[in-house]
């Protein structure tokens, strides 16, 4: 069997944060942005309390077959649970959220790379074909002198 990868996320709300609390966390804020967020094993936290009390957690998880799926949310949720406890902050409303990236569709380069072509064939400037070059992959590219040289010395 082969090693299926998941993404889980947990998603929550803070609730009853004291003002210790609340100042503590938008002291750590910069470090738990939105734009540094990343799926890890042990899990990233993410919020921002300056605009709401949303949370959320990013795991990334493991499993040979497709029912592991169920228990790497489990896991998530309890390690969520586990880490706002153990620091005293209320939370309320969790959601679990998991997905197989065996199963996940591939993005249309993804696919156009599975099939062997590296890049777009379509003509990129519209040039007559007179103008045209082939690369060595057999695709059409202009020819990189059309554009550089003056009218006077090409031609």
């Amino acid at each position: 069997m082969s090693t299926r990868t998941f993404r889980v996320t947990v998603r929550g709300v803070f609730g009853g944060l004291t003002a210790e609390q609340r100042a503590e966390l938008l002291a750590q804020a910069a470090e738990h942005d939105v734009l540094h967020a990343a799926f890890t094993a042990e899990g990233h936290l993410s919020y921002d309390l300056a605009t709401r009390t949303a949370f959320t957690f990013r795991y990334l998880d493991s499993g040979e077959a497709e029912e592991d799926i169920l228990l790497a949310e489990l896991r998530a949720e309890e390690s969520t649970t586990s880490w706002l406890t153990s620091r005293g902050y209320g939370f309320r409303n969790l959601r679990t959220q998991a997905q197989d990236l065996s199963q996940a569709p591939l993005a249309k380069r993804q696919r156009r790379a599975q099939k062997g072509y590296p890049h777009r064939t379509r003509r990129l400037a519209r040039k007559p074909c007179s103008e045209l070059v082939t690369r060595s992959c057999g695709c059409p590219a202009p020819h990189p002198f059309s554009r550089t040289l003056p009218a006077a010395i090409s031609g």
